[in-house]
């Protein structure tokens, strides 16, 4: 059974034509207009008859403007209420004209009952028009498209009666007392106003029937708008032309009849031509277009085929639309054999599960999804890892037409993801096997460097115990040999003591703090200085700058750098050190040490600072071979670098890079 909310939905008939066309919305507001000058006729007339009831001088304006009954003035302001209402609240307003309209055919059964002639009768022609409206506007909201074209009809039929009254007055006059007034004898008021009602209910429906065509984008709607204004003009003046000659006698009735022929030949002939050049303008316009999107699709399409990845579209069954290049070469077929088919025809069941549950979930989301998709052209091919993009497209309204996939090819990416994952792997077991080796050697060194020290002691005890209590019986070899071996102790503590230090600079947490490179190096100076024997060192300290460090083993740098700068180039009669520093950018220094001491040979520079490397023998200069190894590796845990350049006997300079904030050392260490 339908409900009455069926039968008169507000948006039946928008919705099935889809969003209004910009002449659509013109023609609801003309609707509107109209709706208005209705009323505003009906006020006119009401207010013209209150004022011929009160002064009888006012009955002469009727002469011109000849009064309705009042049951038609009714139903014409019903109908002007019915079509304003519908603007605004569509639904409740279009139940409102469904009653406003049955009430308009009460009203016209009533008065054709009391007869014409009277304050409220109407007569029959103007019941007619009434009828029709009052079923016009009744049947407006109605879901049924058979009503629609019955109410379309009436609209016309109106408007073929409402127009013989209105050419009747204007071509026959006012004065006429027979013809075609006398058949249609009602007042021209009730047939201009029918035809503005008329009009008013057609165009508060412009997306069907017949204002469909007007309200379209199309070129036969285009051609439509233009040609019936036209019409209607031409036809109404070459009829007034006929009218005004035959009344006026300057020709006969036939003559006038031809000529109303040739006119109206020549105006169509004119309208005909100037329809045609409009069209054959469209059509070129049209022509050009295709040409246009022809071009584009074959520019699109050669975009597709010429890259890399794999691109198809299917329709919303799962269908191929379009293809590229890349997607028949992985599936082992020719566009002929792709375009058209379903899915499960070119795939395996597996595959199509997948991808049509791909799609599903695209057209529900909303959005693009992704997955990996293994995919063979031929079950001898090694299957082949896609990254497939998948997203809907969707028409002007919003609505999705098709699904695209974009297929990108990562099986090379994906084997050397394994094989770096593998690589980490191995790096990581040596790591930890290389850290287990390091924690082992670093605790033989330990161990090894504290055991050796109580022996040590004995035998630097009891070597010197022996010197002094057989001094006066020893002879000068056995002495020396005394001496060799309590000079070898002292060096091999040192050499222990050298070993701890290096292993703390390996292990000891730093302390960052802000370090002032120049007090640092006057102080290590002033220090190595006051137990310097040597000849007076030349100094040249430049401006050193602040940086974030350990200021415990910034310092241990200082000293074996500058130590070993003022050992080395102590048997110059005048030594010279230098101490600068350049910028590097704005998160690096880079110092300098050189001196003019004894420097070394470059081919043995790789050695230079390995543990226990030595370039010159331990009697030409003391030294463990430990400083400059310690210097790299405190240098290295705060983000620098290290490195030196020589020549024998032309001394030696030393460089290293070291962060000024722990941020900036932290990005070293990283990279």
């Amino acid at each position: 059974m339908v409900s009455i909310k069926g039968l008169f939905s507000s948006s039946s008939t928008r919705k099935a034509a889809g969003p209004d066309t910009p002449f659509a919305r013109r023609f609801r507001n003309v609707s509107s207009a109209l709706g208005w000058a209705l009323l505003a006729g009906c006020l006119v007339e009401a207010v013209l008859w209150i004022l011929s009831k009160n002064s009888p001088a006012a009955e002469s304006v009727f002469d011109w403007f000849p009064h309705q009954p009042l049951a038609a003035f009714a139903c014409f302001s019903l109908i002007g209420v019915g079509v304003l209402s519908v603007q605004k609240i569509p639904y409740t307003t279009r139940l409102f004209q469904f009653a406003a309209g049955v009430l308009i055919i009460l009203i016209e059964f009533f008065s054709v009952t009391l007869g014409a002639g009277g304050v409220w009768g109407m007569d029959r022609l103007t019941a007619w028009v009434v009828l029709l409206l009052g079923f016009i506007l009744a049947s407006g909201g109605s879901r049924i498209p058979l009503i629609g074209y019955i109410r379309q009809m009436a609209i016309f039929a109106v408007f073929f009666l409402c127009a013989l009254v209105l050419a009747g007055y204007i071509y026959e006059g006012e004065d006429a007392t027979g013809g075609l007034v006398a058949f249609l004898h009602i007042p021209w008021t009730s047939g201009l106003m029918g035809l503005v009602a008329g009009h008013a209910l057609l165009l508060q429906h412009p997306n069907f029937g017949v204002m469909r065509v007007l309200s379209g984008e199309g070129f036969g709607s285009a051609v439509m708008r233009r040609l019936l204004p036209t019409t209607i003009v031409l036809l109404l003046l070459l009829g007034w032309m006929l009218a005004i000659g035959e009344e006026m006698h300057l020709y006969p009735a036939s003559f006038g009849e031809s000529m109303y022929a040739v006119l109206a030949i020549s105006g169509f002939s004119g309208m005909l031509v100037t329809t045609a050049i409009y069209l054959n303008r469209l059509d070129g316009d049209r022509v050009s277009q295709e040409a246009a999107l022809r071009r584009n699709q074959q520019q699109l399409q050669s975009i597709l085929d010429n890259t890399t990845s794999i691109i198809c579209m299917k329709d919303l069954e799962g269908r191929y639309l379009l293809v590229n290049k890349s997607f028949c070469r992985a599936v082992g077929r020719t566009k002929g054999e792709c375009v058209g088919k379903h899915v499960r025809e070119l795939f395996s069941p597996e595959i199509t599960e997948g991808t049509l549950e791909r799609n599903r979930r695209a057209l529900e989301r909303g959005e693009a999804i992704e997955a990996i998709e293994s995919i063979s052209s031929s079950p001898e091919t090694p299957a082949r890892t896609f990254l497939c993009a998948t997203f809907p497209l969707l028409d002007a309204t919003g609505f999705p037409y098709a699904v695209c996939d974009v297929y990108t090819d990562i099986t090379d990416i994906k084997r050397q993801e394994e094989e770096i994952q593998h690589l980490n792997q191995s790096l990581r077991e040596k790591t930890r096997r290389q850290e287990a080796a390091n924690n082992e050697l670093e605790a033989f060194s330990y161990s090894v460097s504290h055991d050796l020290r109580a022996p040590l002691r004995h035998i630097s005890g009891f070597g010197q115990l022996l010197s002094q209590r057989n001094k006066d019986i020893l002879d000068d070899k056995s002495r020396h040999y005394l001496s060799v071996i309590l000079q070898s102790v002292d060096r091999m503590g040192a050499l222990i003591d050298d070993l701890l230090a290096f292993s703390r600079a390996s292990k000891v947490d730093l302390s960052w703090k802000r370090v002032s490179m120049q007090e640092t190096v006057e102080d290590v100076r002033t220090e190595l200085e006051s137990h310097w024997a040597g000849p007076r060192v030349a100094w040249d300290i430049g401006h050193l700058p602040e940086v974030e460090g350990d200021p415990a083993m910034l310092r241990l740098v200082w000293v074996n750098l500058l130590s070993n700068a003022m050992k080395y180039s102590g048997k110059n009669p005048v030594p010279r050190i230098s101490v600068q520093c350049v910028p590097n950018g704005t998160e690096e220094d880079v110092f300098s040490i050189v001196d003019n001491g004894a420097g070394f040979d470059m081919r043995y520079v790789d050695k230079l600072f390995g543990v226990f490397q030595r370039l010159h023998s331990s009697q030409e200069y003391e030294g463990t071979g430990i400083g400059l190894a310690m210097i790299r590796r405190i240098l290295e845990r705060h983000g620098g670098r290290i490195w030196a350049e020589s020549s024998v006997g032309q001394g030696a300079s030393f460089y290293f890079v070291l962060p000024t904030t722990k941020s900036a050392a932290d990005k070293a260490l990283e990279a």
